[in-house]
């Protein structure tokens, strides 16, 4: 075979490979808008919305090129890859782990109820069906669904072309309460959805709001958003049900903007706290389950 013939053919398996190569599609400037519901939320109601944007890429000590997520996806995991077999995160088992690794998940070739061992905070994974064909936005795609086991039970879905488009998570069995249903998104510069609202509320926070820590209860970690209006001095503390201070997560100055704070118990007991955030003119505070 002629050498330029062959690699015309090379050239053209590459290309294709990295046009299809992922389910999941991961570029700088793609944007998701998730929109949230809670059953069983304090008022206010929480966050409704969430803004995930990939902001860029970053070469690991694996080799791989991971994209970077801003500020986490729906399992607060910021650093992700995808092929057209899997989902990759960079990530640690602990909150406070200094040991990284490449995390393989959401297996889009498994068959129905096939489950992965792999653990992603507390979950583990199972193909809840075959691959359904169906319309996202006025277009055609194949959406991947799984039930989510072991610590904490959910369920999730995966649209080809859009990425992560729900998630619900249902405690230990019981009715969903917290929901994230994918509302919009923009793919390699084309907009899918109606973003209008989310980008009027989220973008540009009128007032302070901590909205209520998800998983909640939970028993190794969790984790608190809010948005500030302005730059201040921002404190996000814990205190126990008699209101002693057990634990400051944040106290620093912060721009205006929607930020997560993670908290990762060490010495508590199981029982109600208190997650209290202050700024220079107002105070919230929500109420959460520990269980150790």
């Amino acid at each position: 075979m002629n050498k330029y013939l062959r690699l015309f053919l090379l050239l053209g398996i590459i290309s294709f490979e990295s046009q299809a190569q992922s389910p999941f599609p991961l570029a700088k400037g793609n944007v998701w808008y998730y929109t949230y519901s809670c059953l069983w939320c304090q008022q206010p109601v929480p966050a409704p919305t969430k803004i995930v944007r990939v902001i860029g890429d970053t070469l690991m000590p694996n080799g791989k090129q991971y994209w970077i997520l801003d500020p986490s996806d729906l399992f607060n995991n910021k650093f992700i890859r995808s092929d057209s077999n899997y989902i990759y995160y960079w990530t640690h088992r602990y909150w406070l782990d200094t040991v990284w690794y490449e995390q393989r998940t959401f297996n889009f070739n498994a068959k129905a109820l096939d489950v992965d061992t792999i653990s992603i905070n507390g979950f583990s994974i199972a193909r809840a069906d075959d691959p359904i064909s169906d319309i996202l936005f006025n277009k055609p795609t194949t959406f991947y669904v799984y039930n989510l086991g072991g610590l904490i039970f959910g369920s999730l879905s995966i649209a080809n072309g859009f990425g992560y488009t729900s998630y619900e998570y249902r405690g230990d069995e019981m009715p969903p309460f917290d929901d994230w249903t994918l509302a919009g998104c923009v793919i390699s510069g084309t907009l899918y959805g109606s973003l209008s609202s989310v980008i009027s509320t989220q973008e540009l926070p009128a007032q302070l709001e901590l909205f209520q820590n998800y998983p909640n209860p939970f028993n190794g970690w969790t984790v608190f958003q809010y948005r500030i209006a302005k730059n201040d001095h921002v404190v996000l503390t814990i205190s126990n049900i008699l209101g002693q201070q057990v634990a400051v997560v944040i106290d620093e100055v912060q721009a205006a903007g929607q930020y997560t704070a993670h908290f990762h118990p060490t010495n508590l007991t199981s029982g109600i706290y208190f997650c209290r955030l202050s700024t220079s003119t107002a105070v919230q505070t929500v109420r959460f389950v520990y269980l150790k």
